[in-house]
């Protein structure tokens, strides 16, 4: 009967003690998961001394409907971001449900874009409704100075928010539009306007000259006059050359590739009134190449009325100064790691009251995160194009596809052989290669023999001489008196 007894009583032991080892499992395994994926949502500490069951203490302090990851990548995280316009719709404010930095991530961004900025007829100044702002990892709420650039938008425009947060490794853990702004919900809107500076261009060369007193008025007509006298040294320079001619019907497509026919009626000429307007990032340097420009053509294109203007609304060949940041090349322009600068030709049919928008002579842009000495380079390139250059593999040349030339900030020789052909006065049309040899009086012959062989020695070493003053009037190192043919160093 002991023997029983005890043999029950064995049994009973081992029984209990397995369940209790099992239950022991249990709780260590939902304690270690609690403890490492479950975020504790309650305010309220627990006491201490208040008899509760650990099952009780867990439904109080846990929840299993929300993850806490500390992850980027949290989508609970940025679905409770929210951002609101003040009563006086000037200004935003951003609210996240945790500051930033808590959430594991690096970098926060509030980004705007115009809709219809990958496409539109005027998207040159759509460029400018593009920012980017860095906001702050510490603050759950942030009051943010939103300014956002417009020209000519309808009532019914729409401007996009977004919001792009980074990881550690920063790479994109959430992108996505928070909001929208419009002329009627937001006020904070600014107009582009082309960038200006005192003392850069000759009064002269200003479309709206700033004449406050007799002083000035006697001032700006010996401006006036100077520039007159710039015109006059049209008639002492190289005469137009076979090789400029031969230069301006070839064309390179591609860095360091093969030379193309392009006939030269198919050349764009400026002509009339031109008026210049830099927008966005500009700086001085910009300005002063631009000045410099004008100054030359004074010469070089006598007949051609350039003039530069600081309201956006006279441009008719506006260039536009925006960073080619991943945003912008994303929104935007496909531009990073493919361009520096580019140039729009001219759209031949749009209405009259559209011609200043999409600019009735093209337009141009610029990357502006570049150094002062590269800008100053894409821009003469660019507006080149748009005197009518093309591309070429010389190595001294600011249209040059050759990979080893130098960044030329001003027109070289070599483009000012081709400008001397296509601006002279005696150039009233462009119809075909025969009727600009008759009438520039050149020798269809030795065009011929130029035209025909378009290697690169050909074509770029035969340079014409007598243009090394006009070379140093770009640099700064000689300047024209006021008399004619005179000069001075």
């Amino acid at each position: 009967m002991s023997e029983k007894i005890a043999v029950i009583t064995l049994s009973w032991i081992l029984s209990w003690s397995f369940t209790a080892v099992k239950q022991l499992s249990i709780t260590y395994d939902h304690l270690s998961n609690n403890e490492s994926n479950v975020q504790v949502i309650t305010s309220t500490p627990i006491d201490v001394e208040e008899n509760v069951s650990a099952e009780s203490t867990s439904k109080q302090t846990y929840s299993k409907t929300e993850v806490h990851t500390n992850d980027c990548k949290d989508k609970m995280y940025w679905d409770k971001v929210s951002l609101e316009i003040s009563e006086d719709k000037n200004k935003a404010y951003i609210n996240f449900p945790k500051p930033p930095v808590e959430q594991g991530i690096k970098t926060v961004s509030l980004n705007v874009h115009p809709m219809n900025s990958t496409y539109d007829r005027n998207f040159g100044f759509r460029f400018h409704g593009i920012s980017e702002q860095q906001l702050s990892l510490t603050q759950k709420v942030q009051e943010v100075d939103l300014q956002v650039f417009k020209y000519n938008q309808g009532e019914d425009f729409v401007w996009f928010v977004e919001l792009i947060g980074k990881d550690s490794n920063f790479n994109n853990c959430f992108s996505d539009s928070i909001s929208t702004l419009t002329l009627e919900t937001f006020n904070n809107f600014v107009n582009v306007q082309p960038a200006y500076k005192p003392n850069v261009f000759n009064p002269a060369d200003e479309l709206y000259v700033r004449v406050t007193s007799f002083e000035q008025e006697q001032e700006f007509f010996k401006h006036h006059a100077y520039n007159q006298q710039l015109k006059k040294q049209n008639q002492f320079l190289p005469p137009p050359s076979e090789v400029g001619l031969a230069l301006l019907e070839q064309n390179v497509n591609e860095l360091d590739g093969p030379y193309v026919d392009y006939a030269i009626n198919g050349r764009n000429r400026l002509h009339g009134e031109v008026v210049v307007g830099l927008f966005g990032d500009v700086e001085q340097s910009d300005l002063i190449t631009m000045s410099n420009m004008i100054k030359t053509l004074h010469i070089v294109a006598p007949q051609l009325n350039i003039k530069y203007s600081d309201h956006a609304e006279s441009v008719n060949l506006p260039i536009h100064f925006v960073p080619c940041t991943e945003y912008f090349s994303d929104k935007a322009y496909k531009c990073k790691n493919k361009a520096l600068g580019t140039y729009h030709f001219p759209r031949k049919y749009f209405y009259v009251k559209e011609q200043n928008v999409l600019g009735e002579f093209g337009w141009i842009w610029i990357d502006s995160q570049r150094s002062a000495e590269l800008r100053s380079h894409v821009l003469v390139h660019e507006f080149a194009h748009a005197l009518g250059l093309l591309h070429n593999k010389c190595h001294d040349s600011s249209v040059s596809y050759n990979t080893y030339a130098p960044e030329i900030a001003h027109f070289s020789v070599l483009d000012l052989v081709q400008l001397r052909v296509l601006y002279d006065p005696n150039l009233k049309v462009l119809v075909n290669s025969k009727q600009v040899l008759r009438d520039l009086n050149l020798d269809e012959e030795k065009y011929l023999q130029y035209k025909d062989s378009t290697s690169t020695k050909s074509l770029c070493h035969e340079k014409q001489g007598g243009w090394r003053d006009v070379i140093d009037f770009q640099l700064g190192l000689l300047d024209y008196e006021l008399n004619e043919g005179g000069n001075s160093a």
